[in-house]
């Protein structure tokens, strides 16, 4: 393709090569429209598309965020109720989503197969660039916000998704920090505001002020077309230009985000809601934020992540051992916010005295000006360079399709008017940057942007324990004064708008309709999985996986240290080893010189505790190790475990500030992630793997910790007895990934592990929770509901007819009652093939009781289902599509390692495939009995509102956390 010729109404403006993705990147203007269209030309089959929009709001209503939903209810083309679930029901994509961030909406998809990604392509444009949301407000009730009262002598009420959602995203006090530093940082600009909406903002958002705002953004002059990987473009162009874009007529007036002005804000302090049992004293957050180069300024930004690194990492680094040392806190944590015009720097410190924040702010500038003056530490500098010079190599994005990323970083570039090659590219900056490791470019950098800083601000969060008590009569009240003031007119209208709206989510497309979307074909299910070349070998008592394949230079080793010679209390010590390790002094190192040893030389030395179930019944217990390096340094990987294992020195005052950090993570996490957390509790009756997985996570967790805390002289001397245990060659698994001379190289490794080979006797036993109903109260406005049941307390089987259930289940009946006629953000099935445990649960949920009712009710639902061959066909498609998706190198492994430990063949997941495609509806409509002992056997926890717990009288034991 040529620069200045013009593609069905498209003219090539721009073609970069990026070496460093093995990639091209082509950028269109589209001459009528004045659309702009990239494409990153490449190898890759994942193929993704992104329509993306600047959208910077001007209010916290969470206008752009309501728009992202709702645009995904209907279309011109598409005229059904939520094409989006749809998709979710039937296509084999690989990422389906729509997110918000400050000042974008970007809307991408992925997918493998050629047919289901123009499917998705077509479906999302014509969803951004002809809603029915804007013709019918029915979608803008639903996901937004709306009155509702189903009688008239009924309580007036608030529901919503998206209403919802951010109830339980602000319940986090880290995120009620973030909005506030944002409010402060930039409140004379839209940067100021929620974009996702505050709940107490959103019912102020009219549906004509929604119409207007998405009539002024999504337009193809506002916005970026991205496609990726290997395809047609030609096709591709001609399709969009003639569908979409060719009825458009650029208007010269494309949106410029302006730049916030500079501003010093110290002393702004709102509170935050805590329970009744939690302190008041030494609990308030305070954060501090620095603006940053403009994001014009990529090396600028980039420079200043490698700063984070360096001077915040650890508890070791600088600039966070000297805050630590004040005794300020509990924890620090600092980030780099990037997702605006000036990106900002912000350090927050946790569970603190308001009076501190003086002390916090001059400590700060004090510490950086030693820095400007002194030097920074070359090697910590280097080795933090070399890290992120490696991950940017090895570009590990886990199961994220690389164009979905590569798309988002584009759409910011955009969003400013940037060289949109400028946002793929960074070998060229980390050679600079080494070139600067003889200057004070870094330096000067601190001194610019912190010491003589004209734009920063200092907030304070402060705990109260009646705040949400007050907040919450403060809502019945101004309902109530709302319906007051209500005609009767007036009433009976929101009576009708009430029941209108149930009709309208409780009814069903018709044929017609569903039809009008694109679909694939059962036939074009490939049933083969994805699979590695692994060999088993037993070397001595040591047992190697062993996974033959090209990693592009890079060596991958798991160890995994079996747990299971501990018992149930031991356990939970060494469930802490992965927060200690690395963290702290050895022998021979501090900390920082063995995290820069580490990033110098390797990709990173991990521990986690890995747990899982077997399809013999039996358990597994790991403390896991991954380590990762470049094969020219393979040779670094047992100097610096050795060092680890054997030298590590658990210092009674280092070890208590880690402790504290944990505890406050794993609260944070409960509030949080609850939904997750719910459904691990209410397995933990059935299934041994998930007890132990509560004690690393759930209330069970927080308890262990603050005993610890208590007494850490015990902790440490019971730890240290755990670690002579765990730390032993006959106890090790081990799994090697590369090329053939990798591997050995990385066996050589192992074998210089200077660890004991001795027996160990099994004395992991797990005792389950009583079968009860349980329930944890946590400061939040929602909940998060689980139910749960093991197929062993039935006559069923395990077979692959139970994922398309779960598929059915999740995208059909959950969705529509408990999101959509509910109000819920979220909620899932689940269902394993190994514990054989099956899992309802709900995510930001107004409702306790009413959600358990949906899941006692889903045997209705299975007695009466009886869908088209189409519709049918996509449930098959689409569960089938999600079972198996691609991934990186580093998921790859570490799920063929999961698979061998678990016991788990090749052969059993295309069994398990086979049995899915065979699926018929009579086999699901079977599962009514299965479901009628779900309802009246299965076990139940939630995590959430104290007032919607109680209220619900199911619980046999509430506890507040």
């Amino acid at each position: 393709m040529e620069i200045n010729e013009i593609y069905s109404g498209f003219r090539l403006v721009k073609k970069t090569k990026i070496s460093e993705l093995d990639a091209n990147l082509l950028e269109f203007k589209h001459e009528k429209s004045g659309g702009t269209l990239a494409y990153i030309e490449c190898n890759d089959t994942n193929k993704s598309f992104m329509a993306g929009f600047k959208t910077l709001p001007n209010d916290s209503t969470g206008v752009c965020h309501i728009i992202e939903h709702t645009v995904l209810c209907g279309s011109k083309k598409f005229p059904l109720k939520e094409p989006f679930v749809n998709l979710l029901k039937g296509s084999m994509s690989t990422f389906l989503n729509a997110m918000t961030a400050y000042d974008w909406t970007a809307y991408p998809v992925a997918s493998q197969n050629d047919k289901d990604f123009h499917n998705l392509m077509e479906t999302y444009l014509d969803a951004v660039f002809a809603p029915n949301s804007v013709l019918d407000p029915k979608p803008f009730l639903q996901e937004g916000w709306h009155y509702e009262l189903l009688n008239k002598d009924d309580d007036l009420t608030i529901k919503g998704v998206v209403y919802n959602e951010m109830k339980g995203a602000m319940s986090s006090v880290d995120s009620q920090l973030c909005e506030l530093i944002l409010k402060r940082m930039y409140k004379d600009s839209g940067y100021g505001v929620n974009s996702g909406g505050n709940p107490k903002d959103i019912p102020n958002l009219t549906y004509e002020a929604y119409k207007e705002f998405y009539h002024k953004h999504y337009h193809p002059e506002n916005a970026l077309l991205v496609l990726y990987g290997k395809m047609d473009i030609l096709s591709q162009l001609e399709f969009i230009d003639k569908e979409y874009l060719s009825y458009y007529k650029a208007s010269g007036q494309r949106l410029k985000i302006e730049e916030p002005k500079p501003l010093i804000d110290l002393d702004y302090e709102e509170d935050y809601a805590i329970s009744n049992s939690e302190k008041v004293e030494n609990n308030s957050y305070i954060g501090m934020s620095f603006a940053l180069p403009k994001s014009s300024d990529v090396e600028g930004n980039l420079a200043f992540s490698i700063l984070r690194d360096v001077l915040f990492a650890t508890n070791d680094s600088p600039l966070k051992k000297a805050l630590l040392a004040l005794n300020l806190c509990d924890d620090i944590e600092a980030a780099i916010d990037d997702d605006c015009i000036i990106p900002s720097f912000q350090i927050s410190i946790k569970k603190t005295d308001k009076k501190n924040k003086k002390l916090f702010y001059d400590t700060f500038i004090s510490e950086c000006k030693k820095y400007v003056e002194k030097g920074l530490d070359k090697n910590a500098l280097l080795a933090t360079i070399n890290f992120a010079e490696f991950k940017h190599k090895e570009l590990d994005m886990g199961t994220m399709p690389k164009g979905v990323i590569f798309a988002l970083n584009l759409m910011q570039a955009f969003n400013y008017d940037v060289s949109l090659d400028s946002a793929l590219i960074a070998d060229k900056y980390f050679k600079e940057f080494k070139k600067h490791l003889n200057d004070d470019y870094f330096e000067k950098l601190i001194e610019k942007y912190f010491i003589n800083s004209n734009h920063y601000v200092i907030v304070t969060l402060n705990p109260s324990s009646t705040l949400e008590a007050e907040n919450e009569k403060h809502f019945k009240e101004k309902m109530a004064n709302i319906k007051a003031s209500m005609t009767n007119d007036e009433i009976e209208n929101l009576v009708k708008q009430t029941s209108d709206l149930i009709e309208y989510q409780s009814s069903v497309d018709t044929i017609e309709n569903l039809r009008k979307l694109p679909a694939l074909d059962v036939s074009d299910i490939d049933l083969d999985v994805n699979k590695l070349n692994t060999k088993v070998l037993k070397e001595g008592n040591v047992t190697n996986i062993i996974h033959e394949f090209n990693t592009n230079g890079i060596g991958y080793l798991n160890v995994y240290f079996d747990l299971k010679s501990l018992t149930e209390d031991e356990f939970n010590y060494a469930a802490v080893l992965p927060s200690l390790l690395i963290a702290l002094d050895t022998k021979n190192y501090k900390a920082s010189e063995l995290q820069n040893f580490i990033k110098t030389y390797l990709g990173g030395i991990n521990f986690n505790i890995s747990i899982s179930s077997n399809k013999n019944g039996n358990y597994n217990a790991y403390l896991k190790l991954q380590s990762s390096a470049l094969d020219e340094n393979i040779n670094y990987i047992s100097k610096a475990i050795n060092e680890i294992i054997l030298n590590t020195i658990y210092d009674e005052k280092k070890v208590s500030v880690i402790l504290n950090q944990v505890k406050n993570n794993v609260k944070e996490n409960i509030i949080q992630n609850g939904m997750y957390i719910a459904m691990i509790e209410a397995q933990a009756v059935d299934v041994k793997s998930a007890k132990l997985r509560s004690n690393l996570i759930g209330k069970n967790r927080y308890e262990f910790l603050n005993k610890a805390i208590a007494n850490v002289g015990d902790f440490i001397s019971n730890l240290e007895n755990v670690i002579k245990r765990v730390f032993n060659k006959n106890n090790m698994l081990v799994s090697f990934s590369g090329s053939n001379e990798t591997i050995k190289a990385l066996k050589k490794e192992v074998s210089l592990f200077e660890l004991e080979s001795k027996e160990n006797a099994k004395a992991l036993d797990v005792c389950l929770n009583s079968k009860i109903k349980r329930a944890l109260v946590i400061p939040s406005e929602v909940s998060y509901n689980a139910k749960t049941f093991n197929l062993d307390e039935s006559n069923f089987e395990y077979d692959g007819a139970l994922q398309i259930l779960s598929h059915i289940v999740r995208y059909d009946y959950l969705w529509n009652k408990v999101r959509v006629l509910g109000g819920a953000y979220g909620c899932t099935m689940q269902v394993s093939n190994v514990t054989k445990e099956i899992t309802l649960g709900s995510f930001r949920d107004p409702n306790c009781k009413n959600t358990y009712d949906v899941y006692d009710n889903l045997v209705k639902y299975l007695t009466d289902f009886n869908p088209s061959k189409e519709e049918f066909n996509s449930y098959l498609i689409g569960a089938i599509g999600a079972y198996d998706q691609p991934a990186s190198n580093s998921v790859l492994i570490n799920n063929a390692d999961s698979n061998f430990i678990c016991g788990i063949t090749d052969e059993d997941r295309i069994k398990t495939k086979k049995e899915m495609i065979n699926t018929t509806v009579d086999k699901i409509k079977s599962y009514a009995k299965l479901f009628e002992l779900f309802a009246t056997n299965g076990s139940c926890y939630t995590i959430g509102n104290q007032n919607a717990i109680e209220a619900a009288h199911i619980f046999d034991e509430i506890k507040e956390l």
